[in-house]
């Protein structure tokens, strides 16, 4: 997912920068329920460039 950094995340003031979060989620479904759920994101990437750290 991706947008502009226009709110305060985690105390960091907004940057007005594009930022983009990457990751992956998979769920096990039985019947029509999701019995389990595993999700995996790059939250260091995401916060480094809010920060200024990363472009």
């Amino acid at each position: 997912m991706g947008g502009v950094h226009t709110g305060s995340v985690l105390g960091i003031p907004p940057s007005g920068l594009e930022v983009h979060l990457t990751g992956i989620s998979i769920d096990r479904v039985e019947g029509l329920q999701s019995v389990e759920h595993w999700a995996e994101g790059d939250f260091c990437r995401f916060l480094d460039t809010i920060s200024g750290k990363s472009a």
